[in-house]
């Protein structure tokens, strides 16, 4: 049936210059029938022959275009567009983003723009030293020293084995340090522990108190077997093993009075003079290297960039030397070879840190090396481990109420061999 609107369409075609047969062609194929394309096209004037057309069934499409739009192309292509979006996303968070030494720029960045004020601290480390290889020393030793040192720390009734088992030096030390104050505080715990033949020598352990300006208190704990030994032989000479296992009280002004040194002159004495470089590791392409990015980890319930790096050896001789320039001009030309050779000798300076993805501070490092002694064989190993936490956490510092006065301690053991101490007063110094 012809209608309206399809006559008001050819019409339109053909005024638009549409050919004939192809306007004839696209009717048949909409669905309309060979006698409606035939009247229309009459009507309208044309000269219409009729053509054979293959069709399935009989249709009767509303006015339209003889094409439809179909969306599946503009659909793809918005997601084509959206998958290379995200790879150049991925692309930019892995190359940039990151990046290990953006990483390591910012948590430098962090740590000069925002000091940690208190911190809590766990440090392990581990060595293993080889007895079978007598060329092992370090710096400012000989062999000789180190095994020296080994035959002392072997408890009464134990063998020193025949060089065939390593002697292993277990250290822990547990600190926790606020500087948010006008003076620093702090507290240490240090266990020593080692083994010789297999056999625990037990532990040795060490604790500091510092919790106001230029005094601090330090206990000293030996193990029962070193303390039985200590007081025989003080008791052959008379005296009592006082001052240890428990805690003395240093007033450094009153040992820089009894030295007959002014305070800072002291001071100076554990402290080089001048400015130190900073510890600028973390931006230190040159020293530290990255030489993996490992998988993820949770520490503190925060993630962690976990990377596996490697210390230039050189450019580590290089920062220690400046950061101890005062102290090596006064150094003798051997002692610093021997430094020198020391760090040669050691294997790969390598480890891995954990950074914190929203503070970008340091919560985790390890360290392991190696030391070859005799024919590059392993003469010692290393291994160290670092664990910062309650990063800007309130620190409580627990002083001692139970303790003696160093001063009071030197008095004693001077007095008992012999010698005399005068009483140390604040307002008049030591005579002569």
């Amino acid at each position: 049936m012809v209608t309206a609107e399809l006559r008001q369409y050819v019409k339109q075609q053909m005024q638009a210059g549409v050919k004939l047969a192809d306007l004839r062609t696209s009717l048949l194929q909409q669905g309309w029938s060979e006698a409606d394309v035939n009247q229309v096209m009459s009507e309208a004037g044309a000269q219409v022959t009729a053509q054979p057309l293959f069709r399935t069934q009989n249709l009767q499409p509303a006015y339209q275009s003889p094409t439809r739009s179909r969306p599946w192309g503009r659909i793809g292509l918005i997601v084509i567009g959206l998958l290379l979006l995200s790879a150049g996303a991925v692309w930019g968070y892995q190359v940039y983003w990151n990046n290990p030494y953006r990483v390591l720029a910012k948590v430098a960045e962090r740590y000069q723009q925002q000091p940690v004020k208190q911190i809590k601290q766990d440090i392990s480390l581990l060595l293993e030293i080889d007895l079978e290889d007598k060329s092992l020393s370090l710096p400012g030793t000989s062999s000789s020293d180190v095994l020296g040192w080994s035959s002392q720390l072997v408890a009464p009734g134990v063998q020193l084995p025949d060089q065939s088992q390593p002697i292993e030096v277990n250290m822990t030390l547990h600190s926790e340090t606020d500087l948010s104050g006008e003076h620093p505080r702090s507290q240490a715990k240090i266990k020593l522990g080692w083994q010789v033949a297999g056999e625990s020598q037990g532990d040795l352990g060490i604790r500091l108190v510092a919790n106001q300006p230029d005094v601090f208190f330090l206990r000293v704990d030996l193990p029962v077997w070193l303390l039985a030994n200590l007081r025989q032989q003080l008791a052959s000479m008379g005296l009592e093993a006082k001052g240890i296992n428990q805690w003395v009280k240093i007033d450094l002004e009153e040992v820089a009075r009894f030295m007959g040194m002014e305070k800072q002159d002291l001071l100076d004495e554990f402290q080089s003079p001048g400015d130190q470089p900073e510890l600028d590791w973390w931006s230190n392409r040159e020293m530290l290297i990255i030489t993996q990015q490992l998988k993820s980890e949770k520490l503190d319930d925060q993630a962690m960039y976990h990377y596996q790096y490697e210390l230039d050896k050189q450019a580590v001789l290089d920062w220690w030397l400046k950061a101890n320039a005062d102290d090596v001009s006064t150094w003798s030309t051997g002692y610093r070879r021997q430094v020198e050779e020391f760090l040669k000798q050691m294997g790969p300076l390598t480890g891995e840190v954990w950074i914190g993805k929203q503070d970008y501070l340091v919560h985790k490092v390890s360290f392991d090396s190696t030391v070859a002694g005799a024919e590059q064989k392993q003469a010692m190993k290393i291994k160290l481990v670092v664990r910062s936490y309650d990063f800007d956490q309130p620190v409580e510092i627990t002083v001692p109420s139970d303790y003696i006065q160093l001063m009071d301690l030197i008095e004693y053991y001077i007095s008992a061999w012999g010698g005399y101490l005068p009483a140390v007063s604040p307002d008049q110094p030591l005579p002569n």
